[in-house]
């Protein structure tokens, strides 16, 4: 039986570089001779817990707010990030984009990942966020996104009902932090290595294979991820 090689992934739903992550990732997987040996699990981040659940404001005004910038200089590092996302064949309307809470998307991803459905939900919620213009606070619009991807509707309402999958989401929040995390997409590969950013395919590539011929030659435990420099990210 070929090792099986865990990929965890802090993201967060309103993270463009995430969305980015990826499309490369996956692309590297389809490269990857063992694929079919590799586990993606996504965990939960959330790049700012202060945002409402609905809100009147365009993402430039909410970014230029919280980073402290000039509005035109927020408008140019977007029109960077809708080039990159369509290089990566992926299409970005950041127009439409609601800068509202995604709390309640991760608490549905934490669902996700109970029938194998993480990456297909996670998917269809990026999709959604930053090409639909769909508000991921919103229990309705979650559901309907949720089903999409394969989960049931009454397992979808009772999960935002259910406080343990808020802890859960706070377990993946407060593990990032433990592990120095501050900004995403953080891709670990086996607790051994990772890899921040929107990292290019080849990059991701070769972390993948390396990880995967010392799995393959010798099991190790687990040990402290080594950090690359970052190519693209969120914080």
């Amino acid at each position: 039986m070929k090792p099986v090689l865990k990929i965890e992934i802090w993201s967060d739903v309103a993270c463009p570089f995430c969305y980015i992550g990826r499309a490369h990732l996956m692309k590297a997987l389809e490269k990857f001779e063992h694929g079919d040996a590799v586990e993606v699990e996504w965990k939960s981040f959330i790049l700012d817990p202060t945002l409402p659940s609905s809100t009147d404001r365009d993402l430039y005004s909410s970014l230029a707010e919280r980073k402290g910038m000039p509005l035109e200089q927020v408008m140019q590092m977007t029109e960077g990030v809708n080039a990159m996302a369509a290089k990566a064949g992926l299409s970005v309307n950041f127009d439409e984009v609601k800068p509202v809470t995604t709390f309640e998307a991760h608490k549905m991803l934490q669902l996700a990942k109970c029938s194998d459905l993480g990456d297909d939900v996670k998917l269809r919620l990026f999709q959604a966020y930053f090409e639909e213009g769909a508000n991921p606070a919103d229990a309705e619009t979650l559901v309907q996104i949720g089903t999409e991807a394969g989960l049931k509707s009454e397992d979808i309402r009772a999960a935002l009902g259910d406080p343990a999958f808020a802890e859960a989401v706070n377990r993946d929040v407060a593990e990032a932090r433990s592990m120095g995390i501050s900004g995403v997409p953080y891709f670990v590969i086996d607790r051994k290595y990772a890899l921040s950013g929107a990292q290019p395919v080849a990059t991701m590539l070769q972390a993948v294979e390396q990880a995967f011929s010392e799995k393959e030659a010798a099991p190790v435990s687990q040990t402290e991820a080594a950090s690359c420099k970052p190519e693209g990210n969120c914080d």
